[in-house]
């Protein structure tokens, strides 16, 4: 199987990175993390940008890996 490594950006208003984080695109629960953090951008007026991660990234970030979700 393929994983994909990518990083995921949230700019605010001024378009200045808010938060950056290292994702596994290939995971499940991270696809899941990535639909709510789009409809969060949406209803917050941020701007979520998607990437390819660099081998610098990938040797410098720790990987940002979602919680498990509770339904409540």
């Amino acid at each position: 199987s393929i994983s994909i490594y990518c990083i995921v950006e949230v700019w605010d208003e001024d378009e200045e990175t808010e938060k950056e984080y290292l994702v596994n695109f290939s995971d499940f629960k991270t696809k899941e993390w990535l639909t709510r953090l789009l409809v969060w951008g949406l209803m917050n007026k941020k701007q979520v940008h998607i990437s390819p991660a660099t081998e610098h990234a990938m040797a410098t970030m720790k990987m940002f890996i979602p919680k498990e979700r509770v339904e409540t």
